[in-house]
């Protein structure tokens, strides 16, 4: 029996790293604010369309979904989310490559 390795080479980025570290310490996370906004009453009205839609689709005798395992849901719309940065990308890339070159990568 022959063994062969096989190598491989990915890159990634020192963001996608640091965001990934920033799950187990928050001294990598990007520091912001998250401000939500309802559903505006546009959102809700292509809800109930959709609803509506997908009533007149279950009536319809001749709709084939996929299987039974596949069921078509219409969700109710949620807030929209958006960010107000408390720093540069920049800021944020210097701060992280300062954690990382001081060794200080794990949390203590």
């Amino acid at each position: 029996m022959e063994i062969n390795k096989n190598t491989m080479t990915m890159w990634v980025s020192a963001e996608s790293v640091w965001m990934y570290k920033s799950f187990s310490d928050p001294r990598y996370s990007r520091k912001a604010t998250r401000h939500e906004t309802p559903p505006t009453p546009e959102d809700w009205a292509l809800y109930y369309q959709a609803k509506a839609g997908l009533r007149a689709l279950e009536a319809y005798a001749g709709t084939e979904w996929g299987g039974p395992d596949y069921r078509t849901e219409v969700n109710e719309p949620e807030p929209h989310a958006t960010y107000e940065y408390h720093e540069t990308e920049e800021e944020w890339y210097a701060r992280c490559h300062e954690l990382d070159s001081r060794g200080m990568g794990e949390a203590k």
